[in-house]
């Protein structure tokens, strides 16, 4: 019955897609049209392709998460949405062209791919950065979560795919036309693994050296990925990675904050089982190397004290999968509230602690429930003691939190700030 339902209400995202490409005279015919798809790093990536054309002196626009740019503006494109409605994102694709943009990056979601959000878009080049266990309570399992995935691959001139992923091969089967990019196996582009450095890491890009400001294996794929594309568009390799230096910190992606206090605060939209683990992962592994981030210096000795929980009325199978992850990779994991709208929060907690448990927690020893967010990152704040961790995740940049059925302002940063002033003024 839930799918002959969305079924009919695709029918109608459809029709509004048809309207909306005539309404405003189909202005993706006049673009080179980037988009980006997979489980993770989609934002990321976008932003990078987009710099990184812009710093070539390309007229690029951009359609992410976090917000759509055309030129020096920003627009907010909604609460907890990444692909707008297929309306609203025809009529960005129609100011970009009087804005005489030449190319445009869009972030796409698989939900608006089995929605008809793009139809009529013709894609120049589509690019995969991974994909794995996500919006199951939407395709229902990961054949029908990929097989939306993929239809963003069918008619792309170029599709750009991650040869070291384990899906690679059903990308592959999808497109007529792909290079590859890959730390692993062997690929169009290759990556050396980063070495790590106060500032972020240094590797090479077939055989090019480079540097980043971003911490991460993860973080050396998006940017692969990013150079695909600007490579196959024909610009100088040499000439692009030179800029990467350059590229400012996301909000909400490995955001560091810094207002003075003795140990790391990171917020990061982290919100699936592969993202929390690959963030975990990467946050010990600069743990273990003692290294110097946002101007603390970090032991084999620091704690992890991550804050999370996980979405109302969503892909309830994850959650004990993160509670699990959450155990084997902190010290300290602090349970909390993550847009629950309607649904009951001890719900949500139990199936948390049911895997926390199966990794070997005790409760208030490696884990503990704080239902309000704000109280959760005031208790990770008393805790933390000279050069450890804290990490929050699962909001990133929103500003809002979905609770019942109102949208309330929140943001973690905010509220680092509010409680990290208080904590020292005391």
């Amino acid at each position: 019955m839930k799918k002959y339902v969305q079924s009919i209400k695709n029918f109608w995202h459809l029709i509004d897609a048809f309207w909306a490409r005539l309404k405003y005279h189909n202005p993706s015919k006049n673009l080179i049209v980037i988009g980006v798809t997979g489980t993770d790093g989609k934002t990321t990536t976008a932003n990078l392709i987009q710099f990184l054309l812009q710093s070539q002196g390309v007229k690029v626009g951009l359609v992410s998460t976090i917000d759509a740019k055309i030129g020096d503006k920003s627009i907010d494109t909604g609460f907890h949405v990444t692909s707008p409605d297929a309306s609203d994102l025809q009529e960005l694709l129609s100011e970009m062209v009087a804005s005489n943009m030449t190319h445009v990056v869009l972030e796409v979601t698989s939900h608006a791919l089995d929605q008809h959000r793009f139809y009529g878009i013709h894609f120049d080049i589509a690019v995969l950065t991974n994909l794995s266990h996500e919006h199951l309570d939407y395709h229902g399992n990961m054949d029908s979560y990929g097989a939306s995935k993929a239809k963003l691959f069918k008619n792309a001139k170029l599709s750009v795919l991650n040869h070291d992923d384990e899906s690679f091969s059903l990308f592959e089967r999808q497109t007529r036309n792909f290079v590859t990019y890959g730390i692993k196996k062997k690929s169009t582009y290759q990556a050396t693994t980063g070495e790590l450095k106060e500032f972020g890491q240094e590797f090479n890009i077939n055989g090019l050296a480079t540097r980043t400001n971003l911490f991460g294996k993860y973080n050396i794929y998006n940017i692969l990925a990013a150079s695909a594309v600007l490579g196959e568009l024909k610009f100088n390799l040499e000439n692009v990675l030179a800029s990467l230096p350059n590229f400012p910190q996301l909000a909400g992606r490995f955001e560091i904050l810094n207002y003075g206090q003795p140990f790391l605060v990171v917020v990061d939209f982290a919100h699936t089982p592969r993202a929390l683990d690959v963030l975990l992962t990467n946050i010990n592994e600069l743990k273990e190397s003692e290294s110097l981030v946002g101007g603390i210096k970090l032991t084999q000795k620091s704690k992890i004290i991550l804050v999370f929980g996980c979405a109302g009325l969503r892909d309830s199978l994850k959650r004990p999968l993160m509670g699990e992850i959450a155990v084997k990779l902190a010290d300290l994991s602090i349970f909390t509230a993550e847009d629950p709208r309607t649904e009951n929060l001890n719900q949500i907690f139990s199936q948390m602690v049911s895997g926390a448990i199966k990794a070997g927690g005790k409760e208030n020893v490696d884990f503990a429930v704080f239902p309000n967010r704000k109280e959760a990152i005031g208790r990770a704040l008393n805790i933390a003691k000279k050069g450890d961790i804290i990490v929050v995740t699962g909001k990133g940049h929103e500003k809002t939190m979905a609770i019942g059925s109102a949208e309330v302002s929140w943001s973690d940063s905010g509220v680092f700030k509010e409680l990290i002033g208080k904590h020292y003024a005391n």
